[in-house]
Formats: structure tokens, sequence, C-alpha cells
């Protein structure tokens, strides 16, 4: 009889920073925050839950409340949405999907579908707030601060899907939070939108 022994938790950590590293970072502002070889993007990476499924298995659906963002590791799914005109959009390996939930309280905009056998990584929002609170050095935490509310902002005032199509407007809200924080300080110092971020603000998480 063969024994299973669990991985040490450090080699665990080890194993999780070399797998996902490069997904994890891959959003513009997690980019900026996560550094390489950095507690918090370690912890993050440990954090990450695998999953994965067979063709045709339904992700998630249209209007459910979203606890965690999810990346896509192999395989491809479809996004379903009305707000498209086509009407569908392919995901791919590295993409994001559903980002928003670690910044706003999100509900899906659409269904996402496996088109065939699929590995994806879940990522809590809670999670992501304790890391970033425990981990994160705190100038990254205001830019997290600031972005998030440069975020809460676009989704009031504009269609924000769970896919993201253009990249470069993330970008751009990564080049407004840094503005923010130049010309106004810190976002503890000003009025906030409503938004998870700001409620682990209340509480000392990200300030």
């Amino acid at each position: 009889i063969c024994e299973i022994v669990p991985l040490p938790r450090d080699l665990r950590g080890r194993l999780a920073y070399a797998m996902y590293q490069d997904v994890v970072r891959s959003t513009p502002v997690l980019k900026r925050v996560l550094k390489p070889q950095h507690r918090s993007t370690r912890e993050l990476c440990s954090r990450v839950v695998e999953q994965s499924s067979l063709a045709g298995y339904e992700v998630f659906s249209t209007g459910t409340s979203a606890a965690s963002a999810l990346i896509v590791t192999s395989g491809t799914m479809t996004y379903t949405t009305r707000h498209l005109p086509e009407r569908h959009m392919e995901v791919e390996p590295t993409t994001w999907v559903s980002e928003a939930v670690l910044w706003v309280e999100w509900k899906r905009r659409g269904s996402l579908t496996t088109n065939d056998p699929s590995r994806w990584l879940d990522l809590d929002h809670r999670e992501f707030g304790e890391v970033m609170q425990l981990s994160c050095p705190k100038a990254m935490r205001h830019l997290l601060a600031a972005y998030s509310e440069a975020f809460a902002m676009k989704a009031s005032t504009s269609l924000v899907l769970d896919v993201l199509k253009d990249k470069s407007e993330w970008e751009h809200l990564v080049f407004t939070a840094n503005e923010s924080i130049s010309s106004f300080g810190v976002p503890s110092e000003r009025e906030h939108h409503t938004s998870s971020i700001q409620r682990w603000m209340r509480t000392g998480s990200f300030v």
C-alpha cells in the first residue's frame, strides 16, 4: 500500500508560484502591484484554486452573484452575453474573467461554458483582500484603492462585461489611479465610491 504524503507548505507555495505567477500578474494593475518573488505575489499564487472540467460545462450563468475572479489556464471557453452584437466571445488561456469582483460587488453579465476539457484558476475576492492587506507594500495598497475607485466609476457610467476586450482601457485606469494619488493624496483622504475594496479600506485592509 502506497501512502500519499502531502507536500510541505513551503514547497507547495513555491510550486504554486512557479506555475501561476505569470497568469496571476497578467492584468495591467496586478502586473504593476505584484512584483516577481515578492511575498504578496507568492502568497496570492498559493491562494488560487485550480478547477477543471470536460467540454460543455457551464462555469457560471447570467445574473449570478460572483465571489471570485477566474483565469483560464488551458482549453477554450465561450462567453455569451446579450450585450455584444455577436452575442458570443471565445475565451482563451491567460484570459481573466470577472476581474471586476475584486473591485466591486458583481453580478455576471453573461454565461461561460467550456468548449473542450479546460482548466482555470479561481481567485476569491476575500482571499485577494486578505493577501493585499497582509503582504502588499503600503504604496501599492494605495494604488489598488485608487484603481478600485476608478474601476467603480467606470462600471457606474459605462458597460463593463465579465471578459475585458480591450486591455488598453484597463491600462488607462492604472494611469488614472496613479494620477489620482499624485494629485489628491491617498484614497483614504477622499470621498469613495461603493466597492468591495473600499469596504476593506474601512477595516484597514488596503491603507
